[in-house]
């Protein structure tokens, strides 16, 4: 069962999605379930960025302190995210070069 968090994230993602979908013709299920899975429906997308694009020449970055799993430890680790709008962070994985 889906958190009251988790149902907010979800329509927004679907309604990017789907607007992503009259564009591409990718459907909107198949980038609504990559998000979910890449983000923990939405929890972990840092900057917006919820396919963890990488950072490419020109682009905006952030960077930030998130964690990484080691021979079975959680260790800190620095991560650099491209900035990107609400609705780019939704549709971008469909445009990167």
């Amino acid at each position: 069962m889906l958190t009251p968090s988790q149902l907010q994230r979800l329509a927004s993602a679907a309604k990017s999605a789907f607007a992503c979908e009259q564009r591409t013709g990718l459907p909107a299920e198949t980038t609504v379930a990559q998000w979910a899975l890449e983000s923990g429906w939405g929890a972990r997308a840092p900057e917006n960025n919820c396919f963890g694009i990488k950072a490419y020449s020109g682009c905006q970055v952030r960077q930030f302190v998130t964690q990484k799993v080691v021979a079975g430890e959680a260790v800190a680790a620095t991560r650099t995210a491209v900035r990107r709008s609400s609705r780019e962070g939704k549709v971008s994985h469909l445009s990167e070069k």
